[in-house]
């Protein structure tokens, strides 16, 4: 028996390790640097102790973005998911790509894709594999900043009744260093749904997130 409970810290290295290339399992022998490892720990209700359940690998291209992150099961020592970042001639993010490890070798799912303004990211539209193509989906985002040009909020609606209505929105807090620290969504009728709080060490890196859910009144650990 588990609960719902989830911590993950991040680690930075400077080793080489070896990386699926092709999502092969993690004990294939090909070298890869990484620069940053997280992993994620469920805690067991029965002997209290952290287990981990996940390893999520990140990579860097040459200009220092992000270029692809593996999540791999702990326990089954075999990929899950993988996300593919691609970035426009300024550097900003043009669209990342969510495949998942299907038996061996990894089907494309989710695309997400971004437009911008002069002032900064203006939308995001989530396009589906149908198999042969990306096929739009029925979300679209708008997001909006503060005069810091940090990320406060994000409002999402769906196609729906031939008209696209309000669906979710996500507020974001940001420490006075410019972090985030708290990410809470609610539906259209102002609702809360859930909550992710960001720690960092003195270094100001991220060394834990956690999420909690709204039920039935109260927060509920995620």
């Amino acid at each position: 028996m588990r609960i719902n409970e989830k911590i993950i810290p991040g680690v930075l290295i400077g080793l080489i390790f070896t990386l699926p290339l092709f999502a092969q399992k993690r004990d294939k022998k090909i070298l890869s640097l990484k620069t940053i490892v997280e992993r994620e720990y469920v805690r067991d209700a029965v002997s209290g102790t952290w287990q981990l359940s996940a390893i999520m690998d990140y990579n860097y291209n040459a200009g220092g973005n992000l270029a692809s992150l593996v999540k791999y099961d702990a326990a089954a020592n075999d990929s899950i998911s993988r996300v593919d970042y691609t970035y426009t001639s300024a550097g900003l993010l043009n669209d990342y790509v969510v495949s998942l490890w299907n038996i061996d070798s990894w089907s494309p799912d989710t695309k997400y894709s971004y437009t911008y303004t002069a002032s900064g990211k203006a939308g995001q539209r989530i396009l589906r594999w149908n198999g042969e193509a990306w096929a739009a989906s029925r979300l679209d985002t708008l997001f909006q900043y503060d005069l810091n040009d940090l990320l406060i909020r994000s409002e999402n609606f769906r196609w729906k009744d031939n008209g696209w209505q309000p669906d979710h929105t996500i507020f974001y807090e940001n420490s006075p260093t410019g972090k985030l620290s708290l990410k809470y969504s609610t539906n259209s009728a102002g609702e809360y749904l859930s909550q992710i709080f960001y720690l960092y060490d003195s270094y100001d890196r991220l060394a834990e997130m956690y999420a909690q859910f709204y039920r039935e009144g109260r927060w509920e650990n995620g």
